[in-house]
């Protein structure tokens, strides 16, 4: 396995305007999950929707 399979990440949303970021995972996932879940967060112009790698 490489590390690149071992990494973990957190789907996080951040307001644009506010900068305030809010974590829509309770535990770290792999990179496929992460990508499953954000395709199903609906897009909004004031929002940003990314994967963070967990620490």
């Amino acid at each position: 396995m490489s590390t690149q399979e071992n990494r973990r990440y957190h789907v996080v949303v951040i307001h644009e305007k506010t900068g305030k970021k809010a974590c829509m995972t309770s535990t770290p996932v792999t990179h496929k999950e992460g990508c499953t879940i954000l395709s199903k967060i609906t897009p909004y112009a004031w929002r940003r929707k990314q994967l963070e790698e967990a620490r």
